[in-house]
This record gives structure tokens, sequence and C-alpha cells, in this order.
């Protein structure tokens, strides 16, 4: 077992199992979700949803009842939403996946054992594969990344190229915010000058520009940080809002960079939207019906956490933009069987992970599935001014006979920061998605900007957001 889970909830406490089949839609404000409950193999009693791939692949762990009993690294497939119980190679005897990988749909986390010296090891699972002679048995092949003098590390959110989590030196009792480049096998140490402690929780990246979430300590408390590459090397701004006692920074997009921060004197907390300038201001994301939030995840489709009035008494909710008025209670389509939940990670196809807990205290890995006609989405999130942004219209099922015509939204003018290059667009007939061209202003903003494309079809509306750099 892992003595700290990641988010409110501690590191990483209970592990992802994903129990039976339920499969329900209901009808929100806003926005709706059809829920999966995934299936739990190898018969664990409990599990935890910590992540999803671009490609719907879930990651997570699960765990027998009893806090001490050993975690065991979980994987579910997209087809049928069926669990994979993978037996590591080699001696470990506990594995948590924190994360997975977008592109390559493979896990990473921490592991235990005599491979690890019986020290926590941050870890990269480099493959796996269901055993010819055991149908329903797998097992996978893992790197070691703990990095060199470090006694304890986690690796907790990642990108196509890099991971990010924390490490604790050998002659240090604290960890310290580490950055592993996969492609030169470089790990680089981001603990900010003048913090006693660090953490990197999530990482967003296109290409060589990349941007990192997370928190440094400092006199006791926690601080929201966001690092990013400039040619200089990797600077980290403090995102901490004034009028706050600590803040923490979960999950980031190029739209945002979201976590929690406890307002002074309050002894809560309340999700938060942090302005990336550094200028000491943040958005309260907390919904009217809620005294308690968090914001642990995000993509270009969302924001994900959980609000309720304590954070024993937690419900999932979604955010369509960071604004408290635009949250949507997940919990609700769970069925009665449930009374609590939390959204860890969402993609940007909107389908949303997180765990449930049911009446007799069990943990259950869930996925939220966005019920709507059709999206719009930019990938990536964000370019530098004066390129060509790529759109993706993309819808539920094939286009029906003739085609469907999407009106796209603004044109041109004066002042505008990006503008599609056509009026409306085509999906074929038995396509489900077309790309288009997005211009962008050709002249330089002193700042990232936001330039929102809208999309009509009928009486539904789509937006997207598009961050533009200096």
């Amino acid at each position: 077992m892992f003595p700290r889970a990641r988010g409110p909830l501690g590191y990483v406490t209970r592990l992802v199992t994903l129990l039976a089949l339920a499969a329900t839609a209901t009808t929100a404000r806003g926005q709706s979700f059809q829920v999966i409950i995934l299936d739990s193999p190898n018969g664990l009693d409990n599990g935890e949803g910590t992540g999803i791939s671009r490609h719907g692949v879930v990651s997570g762990y699960g765990w027998e009842n009893g806090d001490t009993t050993p975690r065991v690294g979980l994987r579910w497939s997209p087809s049928f939403f069926t669990g994979e119980a993978v037996q590591m190679a080699g001696s470990l005897s506990s594995v948590v996946f924190y994360g997975i990988a977008p592109d390559t749909d493979l896990p990473f986390g921490a592991a235990v054992g005599a491979d690890t010296g019986n020290a926590i090891h941050a870890i990269q699972v480099d493959n796996i594969f269901e055993l010819a002679t055991f149908p329903g048995v797998f097992n996978g092949d893992w790197s070691d990344k703990n990095p060199p003098s470090s006694s304890e590390s986690h690796m907790l959110g990642g990108s196509p190229r890099f991971r990010v989590g924390h490490a604790t030196p050998n002659n240090a009792s604290a960890p310290r915010a580490r950055l592993w480049d996969l492609q030169t096998g470089t790990i680089y140490d981001l603990q900010p000058s003048n913090f006693a402690t660090s953490a990197g929780v999530a990482i967003i990246e296109d290409g060589q520009l990349f941007h990192i979430a997370g928190w440094a300590e400092r006199q006791g408390r926690d601080r929201a940080m966001r690092w990013s590459f400039d040619t200089f090397g990797i600077p980290s701004t403090d995102l901490h809002p004034a009028g706050y006692d600590s803040s923490r920074a979960y999950g980031i997009s190029s739209r945002w960079t979201v976590g929690t921060g406890s307002p002074a004197n309050s002894g809560i907390q309340v999700a938060l939207s942090f302005d990336i300038s550094g200028n000491g201001t943040a958005t309260s994301l907390d919904p009217s019906w809620s005294s308690y939030s968090v914001a642990l995840g995000a993509s270009e489709s969302g924001i994900v956490g959980y609000s309720g009035s304590s954070i024993y008494g937690r419900r999932a909710v979604y955010w369509s933009d960071d604004d408290p008025n635009l949250a949507v209670d997940l919990h609700q389509f769970l069925d009665s069987r449930f009374i609590a939940s939390y959204a860890a990670g969402i993609n940007d196809a909107k389908f949303i992970v997180g765990t449930a807990i049911d009446t007799v205290g069990e943990f259950h890995a869930v996925i939220w599935k966005p019920v709507s006609q059709f999206s719009l989405m930019f990938r990536p999130g964000f370019l530098r001014y004066g390129q060509i942004a790529k759109a993706t219209l993309t819808l539920d099922k094939a286009a029906p006979k003739g085609g469907i015509r999407i009106r796209l939204s603004p044109l041109a003018g004066a002042g505008a920061h990006a503008w599609a290059l056509q009026e409306e667009v085509l999906i074929p007939e038995g396509k489900t998605s077309v790309t288009f061209n997005v211009a962008t202003t050709d002249r330089r903003p002193p700042k990232p900007v936001r330039a929102t494309i809208t999309a009509t079809w009928g009486k539904l509306i789509r937006q997207a957001t598009l961050t533009i750099n200096p």
C-alpha cells in the first residue's frame, strides 16, 4: 500500500477496481451523461479510476477489503470496458497506476517490492499483453524510473513525451517536483527556490512546448504552481491567489489550470481556476449548492472534480467552463446504491473517469459518457500567433444521407484573434468527423489570449477555445 494518494484524499490511498455493469442515462440541465460501472477483474473488492487516454482507455488500481492490502494496477479497454488486472514482471508486491499516457494507452505510477529494493519507485509500463495459454490473464513489462540518489518517487501525470511527479532525495526528507523526458532519459528537478517541498501533478505538451501544474510548500503552506518550458529552462510561476491560506493545482489544459484553495481562516477547500499570469487571482468554481469543492482534472472539453458539504459527502462534478454556474452534478446519474463520488480525469472527447462509493463503503471505478449529438475541439488547444490551427467536429454517429452542414463563427472582424476560413463545413454521409482550418491573428499578443470558435447545427451550439501564445 502507498501512504499518500493523489488529491485531497491523500496521494493515492485506495486503488481502482471497476465493479459490475450498470449503464443508465438521465437528463440534466446543460449536459447529460451515461454511467458505466466498470467490471472488477480477479474479484477485487475495491477500485478507483485515475486517468483516461484520448482513446478512452482507463487506468486505475484495485485492492481487497482492508486499507493495508496490496494494490493491483488495473486497465480497462474502451470496447466493452473489460478490466485487466496486470501482473507485472519480476517481483513487485504492490502497484498503483496514477494515470495513463494519452497516446500509447500505457499506464504509469509507482510500485514497491523486491525489484525496487522494497522502496516506492516511479514506474512506466512498457507493454501489457494477454497470455495466449490463459485467456483473461494479463502480464506487464515495466521500467523503474526512480531518479538516481532518490529514496522514493511517484509518477502522477503524463503527456506523450513527458511524465511529472515527485521524488525524495536520499539526503532529504521531503519530495521535490520532477519531470521525466522519456525521449532523452533526462530527469529534471523542478523544485522552486526558497520552497521546502514540491510536486508536479499534470502536464500538457505541444512538441517542444509544455506546461505543468502542481504545488510547492513554503513555511508550512502549499501554494499552487505552474511550470512552463522556455528557451532558458523550465521556470515556475506562483499561482497562489490572495486571500487564501493554501492552494494546489491538480489539472491543466490549454484553457485552464485548476485545483483547490482554502479561503483565509475558513477551514474548507473550494475548487479554483487560476490566473496563469501569476497576478494572485483565481476564479472560484464552488457551486451554489456546495460548501466544499476540488477540481482534480482538466482537458479541452472541461473541468472535473467534486463538490459537497464536506470531503465525506462529495459528489462528482463537471464544469464546461471556469464558471460555478456551469457545474453539472455527475452524481445524479448514478443509481441509489451509491452515496458518494468524485471525478478524477477527463479526455478531449468529454469521457470522464472517477470513483463511486456504495452504501457498504466499497469503491467502484466509473466512467461518465457524454450524451450529445456533436462536439467541437482543437487538438492541440494552443499554438503561437500567426499559425493555422486545426479544429475537429465529431458526431456521435455517422451522418445520414446527404451529410450534415454545420455553420461556423466568428468569421472575421476587427480585433478578432481567430476565425474559421469557411462559413460552414459538411460532414459527408456515413462519416463521423471532419477537420477544418482556423486562422489566428498575425499580430503578436502581449500575453496569451483565448479565441472561441462556435459551431451551430440547428438548435445545438458547441464552442471550443484556442489559446494563442505570444
